[in-house]
């Protein structure tokens, strides 16, 4: 991907995250004061879907990547919330698996919470880069002590919900790692090719 044109997707994805903030911040507040009450979680607004450029591109596979049993849990997790809904269950993408572990790993090593990564650009910026074929993507993070609390803010948020419930989505890469001020920094990507 040229430089023009990741700057000309960030600019993308950056007002698509400003009118995202917008519209979600009511939940994003009722999110964090729910969650500075209990003291123990710590949840993030979940990033745009963002449409496909239209270039075609083959996905890595990943061989060397084996989802870890707590990753494992988190998409059972998702797949009953889904199932109970009515929906098709999340394919584990391990490309995706690969993508949302680097995140995760990016924000405890640079001390941060947020969807744009100086190093990493936007999530969808990560999955062109890996050459993962797609028409959406999207990115939930949290912040939390264990899985079931982390899945529990997760579904208590409008906008989070609205991708883990999205039946337009048809992968998922979870990325769980250990960071962060309460304990397990944890990316979730939503894929739909």
């Amino acid at each position: 991907m040229t430089t023009r044109l990741k700057k000309t997707f960030s600019a993308f994805i950056a007002a698509l995250i400003a009118v995202g903030l917008l519209v979600t911040h009511a939940t994003s507040a009722q999110a964090a004061e729910q969650s500075n009450h209990r003291g123990n979680g710590q949840i993030k607004q979940a990033s745009p879907v963002v449409p496909d450029d239209g270039r075609e591109g083959k996905a890595n596979a990943d061989t060397a990547v084996a989802i870890s049993p707590e990753e494992e849990a988190m998409v059972r997790l998702l797949n009953q919330d889904r199932a109970n809904a009515g929906l098709p269950l999340l394919e584990i993408d391990l490309s995706l698996v690969r993508l949302a572990r680097e995140k995760s790993g990016d924000m405890v090593a640079y001390n941060y919470f947020g969807h744009i990564s100086e190093r990493l650009g936007s999530v969808y910026e990560q999955v062109l880069d890996a050459e993962i074929p797609c028409t959406a993507v999207a990115e939930n993070l949290v912040n939390a002590t264990n899985i079931d609390k982390a899945h529990l803010f997760l579904m208590r948020s409008s906008v989070h919900r609205s991708n883990i419930l999205n039946p337009a989505f048809t992968k998922v890469g979870i990325g769980i790692v250990p960071g962060g001020p309460k304990g397990k920094m944890i990316t979730q990507i939503f894929l739909r090719q």
